[in-house]
């Protein structure tokens, strides 16, 4: 197995492997790996993307990859290459698909040879044409696949107030600052 530049894609797939085969916290390998990396600003922002992204949307993102592999047949680290450019293609709009198709062609023939980089490839070429089938039109089926929420979970936020709540659970919280009125105004803080 060669080991290519670091990017920050690899340094995504190396944090995923290690939470996947270790059992390792997302957030301290994460900052581990970007440690080693010396990776530059906007690429550490794109790691921890993949990385959190991959985790939050997993449901979805191997039930898109499942249409065309079977994941359970394939190798581990092929898997995560495979999620790793799925969640780009799927969800994030300022990657092109060819970058993310390329680099997980690269990963998964470093990993496993050039064979599985010929299936890798024609498996994203079908999840860029086809995308993702449809969500499910039951509500609970819909959040669990949407969100990546297990069942329990789910299950908890009907019993706390109904599912009509329910997806602001899975939403992003929102960036909130507190600034020091010693020391700056509301509106210079916005301004800043």
């Amino acid at each position: 197995m060669s080991r290519g530049p670091i990017t920050p894609r690899s340094v995504a797939r190396a944090v995923l492997d290690r939470v996947d085969k270790q059992g390792a916290w997302a957030t301290p390998a994460l900052d581990g790996e970007l440690a080693r990396a010396g990776l530059d600003e906007r690429d550490r922002r794109l790691a921890a993307e993949l990385v959190y992204g991959v985790l939050r949307h997993r449901t979805r993102l191997d039930r898109a990859i499942a249409l065309h592999a079977e994941l359970k047949k394939t190798p581990p680290r092929v898997v995560t290459a495979l999620r790793v450019a799925a969640y780009q293609l799927l969800f994030l709009d300022r990657v092109p698909p060819y970058a993310a198709v390329d680099d997980a062609v690269a990963a998964a023939r470093d990993a496993s040879g050039p064979k599985l980089g010929g299936f890798v490839n024609a498996v994203l070429r079908k999840v860029v044409a086809k995308r993702e089938p449809p969500l499910p039109a039951d509500p609970r089926a819909r959040l669990e696949i949407e969100y990546s929420l297990p069942r329990w979970i789910v299950d908890e936020l009907d019993a706390a107030g109904g599912l009509a709540h329910a997806s602001a659970f899975a939403e992003p919280a929102p960036i909130i600052a507190r600034g020091n009125r010693r020391k700056t105004t509301r509106a210079q803080l916005i301004e800043h």
